[in-house]
This record gives C-alpha cells, structure tokens and sequence, in this order.
C-alpha cells in the first residue's frame, strides 16, 4: 500500500509508533525480548537474534553498552522489533504489541 492511500491521520499515527519504537532503549529492548519470549510471537531466528544482542551488550561494562547500543539499535528495531510488532498487531490486535 502506498503512503499516499492512507489517511493523514493513520500515516501521522504510524510515524508515532515507528518513532516511539526507534527510541528504544536498551532497557526496553531487554524487556520486549522477555515479552516475546513469554508469549513466543516471535520466530527462532528473531529469538536467536534478540539473545545474542542482549548477551554480547550486557557483557561489555556499562559505560560501554550504551555506545554498542545505539550501533545496533536501528539495524535491531528496522529488521525485527518493527516486523514483529506489526505481525502482532495483525494477528491479535493493537492492545499486545
């Protein structure tokens, strides 16, 4: 669907959400990784993926994770978080993601 056929208001809503999710921090990255393990909408390699990130930044002295973080953090947002949560949003509703 192209941008232009959606409404003004649904684009400005999206836009919101894609930028409230790029904000993330890595806190908050760590505690979606939880709900999604918790309630297992994800796939293995999203899984696999999420748990080696949380693994190799929470090693690094925290002084660094933040740097290592925001390396990541576009790349981790764009390819999983973003994917995840709009498949959630289509399968159960917008209350779960």
């Amino acid at each position: 669907m192209k941008q232009s056929n959606i409404p003004f208001k649904e684009r400005k809503k999206r836009c919101e959400y894609q930028d409230k999710q790029t904000e993330m921090k890595f806190k908050e990255f760590k505690a979606w990784c939880n709900e999604r393990a918790c309630d297992g909408c994800w796939g293995m390699v999203s899984a696999t993926i999420c748990l080696n990130i949380v693994t190799e930044i929470s090693r690094l002295p925290f002084w660094k994770r933040k740097k290592r973080w925001n390396e990541v953090k576009d790349w981790v947002v764009e390819l999983i978080i973003l994917p995840t949560n709009k498949k959630i949003n289509e399968v159960y509703g917008n209350d779960r993601a």
